[in-house]
């Protein structure tokens, strides 16, 4: 083995070879003598054919339990456990050392590096011998750039439509070469002469050509673009004849022609379906007697993909040489779902959501059932109806709370939705989104609930535009409605809102008459090359009650002795709200992966209801997929805390959530370190003093909780189990506030800490 001194090995394969039983446990990449090397270090890495033995908690666990299984005798009495966690250390090894150099500089030189220099050395820790880290050490010189791009084609109406649209091209002048760039070249030719007939070419019959001879490290590229057979040109489409046929997996014996039919420009066999043709002339784009474009065949493909009530879809194009025109047939195959679906789920429920009066933190067990039929294509147009019946019961308990009976909360939900599978009344907006596909939802839902408070009935109506382009997703919801009744059970709540104006706004009978909602959701998961993605969700705005209000002023409608205008008999909120999540998932390797979140909400109050948000629509902190350290509305508004707070909501809100996550056992068994932080705030200062927002002292009133989670993904569904623990509690005064200084062993933990269940992710 090596002595106490440090070893060098630099650039010697042959040194690297006399080692003795050496463990490799870490490669690195310095990138010299460019301004770029922090964008190719991340690239280079990957490069690297040999990877240390992979860390649990920054400890190779495996290899600690591979050396000492080895240590027993006996290995028949080996511990399961261990023989399925053991691994060998990974040992160093020359051959990979020289294959990793080779690769990188392959690499380099597909970026435009031709001449790069790669290195590598050897050093043993000074602590544990044994162990050995691989520097390469890269120094990529200068690199090729553009300094000529032309085209070339034999086939004269491809090269003069090449020329026409080289500004499109993705290769510029002074560029640095890229091989990646070239790919895409490619790929964009081919997609440019796909959208102008030439159904039958392929990104095969294009060709670069490199010449480094211009000097002062300039390139001269041509591009190619051969014929299909010597001097055989390529062949543009022309559209001739569109068929679907609905595929029912019964075999048509008598071959019945009266079940076919001609519908604006394409032939249509049902057999026996009753689906109706206009809405499959919605979706599709290619039309008879026009030349063949790739951008509306993917078009098509998109919305027949996105009608909910096929199980397949298949466009085969059939291809007619001749020596005048050449025609492609497209013939459609469309396979459906069932008709009918109908299904059954029982549910057990937690939650942590504490006694209204008390605030008490006891956590409440319950079950629920949920019913739901669908109905697919009901009117005969692709429609989907859905209908979902959903029953809880839940044991609250508390103090003051009788134990009998012991089920002493339920609700009772009956929705109805129906799915149109186009933009209603706006066929000519749709026609114009491009690789868009989109869909109009109607629904209704009436819930009860009673539990040891209060017995509350809702009542909402609404509709929406959902349009989805790529990895966004766009909705728009108009005029919608909401009626909200409630009266209280409890005598102890009734007698306190009395006196409390903000308790008798909580629980008054209101209306809710949302002029617009409209927002996104981005998920880029899937488009990129690496396993990081972005999920972005914006509710950008939700506007309530000026439709109303314009209509009472225009008709000069009085108003009640409390100043606010009625609907029905019924106070109505006008407000404002908009509200933004941001996660960013970064994946280290298969078995370690980090979440960053920010969310940020705000709701205005005004004109009818300037001082109250509705009860629905303000903001609430904690919880299994919040604060994890803190229970469901425990915590603010801000530093606000009375021992007689009932409420616990705002109208701002921030969250900030961090979670690291490892695989413990075949990504069945998961783990999690965790950190979360926020709070909420009222939009202006209220009765409930350090409530409100200050933009100087928000940070010091931030919520933060910290814990450790195990996890069992089953893939269909995942359960969660968070231990959480509060460091920071704004509620408490202000000398107080560092909780984790007050740590004194097993009894805080048990005094402070929190655990959650949940189902699912928390975000």
């Amino acid at each position: 083995m090596f002595s106490a001194i440090l070893l060098l090995f630099s650039c010697n394969i042959s040194k690297v070879r006399k080692l003795t039983d050496p463990q490799l446990v870490k490669n690195n990449v310095k990138v010299l003598g460019t301004e770029k090397g922090r964008f190719l270090q991340t690239d280079l890495e990957s490069q690297i054919k040999q990877k240390p033995n992979k860390k649990f908690l920054g400890l190779r666990l495996s290899v600690t339990i591979y050396r000492w299984r080895n240590k027993q005798n006996d290995s028949s009495n080996v511990n399961i456990i261990q023989k399925e966690y053991g691994v060998a250390p990974v040992k160093l090894d020359s051959s990979l050392i020289e294959s990793s150099i080779k690769s990188i500089k392959n690499y380099l030189r597909s970026k435009g590096y031709y001449y790069p220099e790669v290195n590598f050395e050897v050093l043993e820790g000074q602590i544990l011998k044994g162990r050995f880290k691989v520097n390469y050490i890269v120094t990529p010189n200068k690199s090729y750039n553009y300094g000529k791009y032309n085209v070339h084609a034999a086939d004269k109406k491809i090269y003069e439509l090449l020329n026409a649209t080289l500004d499109n091209s993705l290769i510029k002048i002074g560029h640095q070469l890229d091989r990646e760039e070239l790919l895409n070249e490619q790929v964009r030719i081919t997609t440019l002469l796909r959208n102008n007939g030439y159904l039958l070419f392929s990104k095969e019959f294009i060709d670069f050509e490199v010449d480094t001879t211009l000097g002062n490290f300039y390139v001269g590229l041509s591009l190619h673009v051969k014929n299909k057979n010597d001097y055989e040109l390529h062949k543009q489409f022309t559209i001739k004849d569109i068929t679907i046929e609905i595929e029912t997996g019964e075999k048509d014996k008598n071959n019945n022609a009266k079940d076919s039919l001609f519908y604006k420009g394409f032939g249509y066999k049902p057999n026996g379906i009753n689906l109706n043709p206009e809405i499959l002339s919605k979706m599709i784009f290619l039309k008879s007697g026009e030349m063949f474009q790739q951008t509306k065949l993917a078009k098509t493909y998109n919305h027949f993909s996105d009608l909910q009530m096929l199980r397949m879809v298949n466009i085969i194009p059939f291809p007619e040489e001749n020596d005048t025109i050449n025609y492609v047939d497209f013939k459609t195959t469309l396979k459906l779902l069932k008709k009918y679906d109908f299904f059954v789920e029982p549910q057990l429920t937690t939650s942590d959501q504490g006694n209204l009066l008390t605030g008490a933190s006891y956590r409440n067990y319950g079950g629920a059932g949920i019913i739901q039929f669908s109905n697919r294509n009901i009117f005969h147009n692709a429609e989907i109806l859905q209908l979902r019946f959903r029953a809880s019961i839940e044991a609250q308990r508390g103090e003051n709370v009788p134990s009998v009976p012991f089920f002493n909360s339920n609700e009772f939900g009956l929705s109805a939705s129906i799915i149109f599978p186009q933009l209603l009344f706006l066929n000519k907006l749709e026609r114009k989104l491009n690789n868009a596909t989109s869909k109009t939802i109607l629904n209704t839902s009436v819930i009860y609930e009673k539990n040891i408070d209060y017995e509350r009935r809702v009542l909402i109506i609404g509709s929406s535009y959902q349009i989805s382009i790529k990895s966004i997703n766009l909705y728009v919801a108009f005029p919608e409605f909401s009626y909200i009744r409630t009266n209280l059970t409890s005598s102890l709540l009734e007698n306190r809102s009395k006196n409390d104006i903000f308790l008798q706004n909580l629980f008054a009978n209101n209306l809710i008459i949302n002029d617009i909602r409209l927002g996104f959701v981005y998920n880029n998961q899937g488009q990129t090359k690496n396993k990081n993605y972005i999920f972005l969700r914006w509710d950008a705005l939700d506007l309530a009650g000026n439709i109303v209000t314009g209509f009472k002023e225009l008709f000069g409608a009085k108003k009640n002795d409390a100043g606010r205008y009625q609907l029905m008999g019924i106070n109505y909120f006008q407000y404002a709200k908009s509200y933004i999540d941001f996660r960013y998932y970064h994946t280290l390797d298969e078995n370690n992966s980090m979440v960053y979140r920010v969310a940020f909400g705000y709701g205005l109050p005004y004109g009818n209801s300037p001082d109250f948000v509705p009860f629905e629509k303000r903001f609430f902190i904690g919880g299994a997929n919040s604060i994890r350290a803190f229970i469901p509305r425990s915590i603010g508004p801000g530093t606000y805390n009375d021992s007689n707070q009932i409420d616990h909501s705002g109208e701002i809100k921030l969250e900030l959530n961090y979670e690291y996550r490892f695989n413990i056992f075949k990504h069945v068994i998961e783990g999690a370190i965790f950190t979360d932080a926020g709070n909420i705030w009222t939009a202006r200062a209220t009765e409930q003093k350090g409530g409100n927002f200050e933009f100087s002292k928000f940070y010091n009133e931030l919520a933060i909780g910290s814990g450790v989670g195990v996890r069992l993904n089953f893939n269909i569904f995942l359960f969660r189990l968070d231990a959480a623990f509060p460091i920071h509690n704004p509620s408490l005064p202000e000398n107080k506030r560092w909780v984790i200084n007050e740590y004194s062993g097993a009894n805080w933990i048990w005094d402070f800490g929190l655990l959650n269940f949940g189902v699912g992710y928390p975000f």
